[in-house]
């Protein structure tokens, strides 16, 4: 704030800056170019014998594990697993299952369920003999069918199965509804 009265005082009395010395723009664009620095000199790119060979082996190298990676090798895997209806009613759904650490990530598309009525789910539980983890829960419009992603507490390797069960009470953690979509883990 100190400095404000000196830099009022470069204003003229209608408003306006008053002028500046005449030697200043000289001044300005001496200075300027003095402290410029002086354009970089372009290095030459030398080709080394054996190069071309390192960066095709690069390239490979890059190829390898982008198949690889979309193969799911890499995070544990993934498989996709169909499941159909026991009771033959045409429903059916496609659950791709990767790894995320000690998780599974779940994206199941469902077609040709029953709509889900007030309070009712559809659950998706990870089995193994009379055992089972939840995975989640989702309800049904009127369409009949569902897109959705969900994250289990488990490993596919330590299950035989995934299955879904209409439950009559989502507020229940009991699996208490029946099998409507199974399907095998490999």
């Amino acid at each position: 704030m100190a400095e404000l009265p000196a830099m009022l005082d470069l204003i003229g009395p209608d408003g306006a800056p008053a002028a500046a010395p005449e030697h200043l723009e000289g001044a300005v664009l001496a200075g300027f170019a003095a402290t410029r620095p002086a354009p970089a000199r372009r290095r030459r790119r030398v080709w080394l014998p054996g190069r071309a060979a390192l960066v095709g082996a690069l390239a490979g190298a890059a190829a390898t594990v982008a198949v690889l990676a979309v193969a799911g090798v890499f995070g544990g895997g993934g498989q996709t697993v169909r499941l159909a209806s026991p009771d033959g009613s045409g429903a059916s759904a496609r659950a791709a299952l990767s790894s995320t650490g000690s998780n599974t990530r779940v994206r199941l598309r469902v077609d040709g369920l029953a709509p889900t009525r007030p309070g009712q789910v559809y659950e998706v539980w990870f089995v193994r003999g009379t055992g089972r983890v939840s995975a989640g829960t989702f309800t049904i419009g009127r369409s009949g069918d569902a897109a959705l992603e969900l994250t289990a507490a488990a490993r596919t390797a330590a299950y035989e199965r995934i299955g879904i069960t209409r439950e009559p009470d989502g507020l229940d953690p009991q699996r208490n509804g029946p099998n409507v979509l199974a399907g095998p883990l490999s």
